[in-house]
């Protein structure tokens, strides 16, 4: 039987470990001296822009562990934006840049509610993708024109940091009936030129989601009829269509329906 010498190559492989362990070293002692021990690289101006009642500009530099005098190289860019969007949902985004040698930029972009909506006892905010988030104290008279979701009968549990949960074709509990009206919020939102905005919308109907505008205005929408984004554009372009006629202009309730075609129902 012949035998394998495994241990033939055991010299030149720790050898050559032992080079590149003593290159690794080589290279972090350069990196050191050139750059995170370098002077040179010490910041000098943290300049924070965006909205810093969120987040004080003192506590931005202690999350993001950005501060005049560190070393620029201490913390990366990346794990400074990752700290930041952990410390407060009302941020929606943060950008970090480093101008090399000794300036670092910071802005805090807030999180834009498009509604509100009862969580228990409190008053809560959404953005356009249904993340639940609170209402700062500064911002409660602000917040307050903001289309209202409920549910007349059941007050559903919404945690902050929660997203609303939508659902595949009609809706049968609160929340998904609550995602579904705040995509019809955010259809109206994103369209400018659309002819009313939302005042509140009531999803307790199983049938009907009915729509409330800050002109007054009562609106009813068939919930199997918007099961999706295309459909709701549909219905808000048909009472679009209608509101701009001369003869809806005495009229305060309307039905829009989609099927067999689209038409609305209005009464005074």
């Amino acid at each position: 039987m012949r035998l394998t010498e495994s241990g033939r190559f055991a010299l030149p492989a720790l050898a050559a470990a032992a080079v590149l362990a003593a290159l690794a070293a080589a290279l972090w002692g350069l990196w050191t001296v050139m750059f995170s021990h370098n002077d040179q690289y010490r910041i000098e101006t943290v300049r924070i822009s965006g909205d810093t009642s969120v987040l004080t500009p003192e506590e931005i530099r202690s999350v993001s562990r950005i501060r005049e005098g560190a070393n620029i190289f201490s913390s990366s860019a990346t794990a400074a934006r990752r700290r930041l969007l952990a410390a407060s949902l009302n941020v929606e985004d943060a950008r970090v840049r480093r101008r090399l040698p000794s300036e670092v930029d910071v802005e805090i972009v807030p999180r834009r509610p498009i509604a509100r909506v009862l969580d228990g006892e409190f008053i809560r905010a959404l953005d356009k993708d249904g993340l639940v988030f609170p209402i700062l104290e500064r911002d409660e008279e602000k917040y307050g024109t903001l289309p209202y979701l409920y549910d007349g009968i059941e007050t559903p549990r919404l945690p902050l940091g929660s997203r609303l949960r939508d659902v595949a074709g009609t809706p049968t509990e609160t929340e998904g009936r609550l995602a579904r009206a705040l995509r019809l919020v955010r259809a109206v939102d994103e369209d400018p030129e659309f002819p009313l905005r939302v005042q509140e919308a009531d999803v307790s109907d199983r049938i009907y989601l009915t729509v409330q505008s800050t002109r007054g205005l009562g609106f009813r929408f068939v919930w199997e009829e918007i099961p999706d984004d295309a459909a709701i554009r549909r219905a808000l372009d048909t009472a679009a269509l209608v509101l701009r006629h001369p003869k809806a202009q005495s009229l305060k309730n309307f039905d829009v329906l989609l099927t067999p075609t689209n038409r609305v129902v209005g009464s005074p």
